[in-house]
């Protein structure tokens, strides 16, 4: 389970207690809901994470076996931040978060679905080093995007420009959803889901090269033509 309310944060409560009771009825064996690192009851002062927290606890009561994964920010989201030839950095971060690879991830999710043990369990999904968010961003632009200025917009000129028309999301969702980052720190440890699913070895500078590989054929591609 993983929902994107674009601001509607209450969406993720709703969604997971809706796919719960659905998975129940239906004799589901196992369920997954992706959490974030921050969640915390001392972070539920954050609309988001209240409804990240109310996720889990649906999932939990639901009868179903889950595996509940906290998971740190995707290198995935760094691709977002490069727009319009400039690489933007919205406020001061100075918090260290442990990128994940996607593969890691659907790595871990496989192997969570095949291992009783990782049943009725929340485990926190780290990658293998700690980053700021410009130092990620910086090594990103520094291999996939050469030559593209990043900027670092400070959080009271964002706070101006989100009156500006058009600019809604940027005042509900994306400041506020910043300034959060900036403040809280990941939570927990990996040392559970390493030990039950394998330890995540994706490095950013791993990442990045696999990004400048060519896609690989698909079958109809790589099928021999017909005489």
């Amino acid at each position: 389970v993983s929902l994107d309310g674009k601001g509607d944060w209450d969406l993720e409560r709703r969604g997971a207690e809706t796919v719960a009771k659905a998975a129940a009825a239906a004799g589901v064996s196992r369920i997954t809901l992706i959490s974030g690192a921050s969640v915390c009851e001392e972070n539920a002062w954050f609309p988001m994470t209240a409804a990240k927290l109310a996720a889990e606890r649906a999932v939990q009561a639901s009868g179903v076996p889950y595996t509940i994964l906290r998971c740190t920010m995707f290198m995935e989201t760094l691709r977002n931040m490069v727009r319009e030839g400039k690489a933007m950095l919205l406020g001061d971060q100075p918090q260290r978060w442990h990128f994940l690879a996607a593969d890691d991830f659907a790595r871990m999710v496989s192997r969570a679905y095949a291992s009783p043990e990782a049943a009725n369990r929340v485990l926190v999904a780290f990658g293998p080093e700690a980053l700021t968010l410009e130092e990620a961003l910086r090594v990103y632009v520094d291999r996939c995007a050469p030559g593209t200025p990043v900027m670092k917009i400070p959080f009271f000129i964002l706070g101006l420009m989100s009156w500006l028309p058009g600019r809604a999301e940027l005042r509900r969702v994306a400041l506020p959803l910043m300034k959060y980052f900036a403040k809280v720190p990941e939570q927990g440890s990996p040392v559970e889901a390493d030990r039950l699913l394998g330890k995540n070895e994706i490095t950013l500078e791993r990442w990045c090269a696999a990004q400048l590989e060519p896609p690989s054929p698909t079958p109809e591609e790589a099928a021999p033509s017909p005489p």
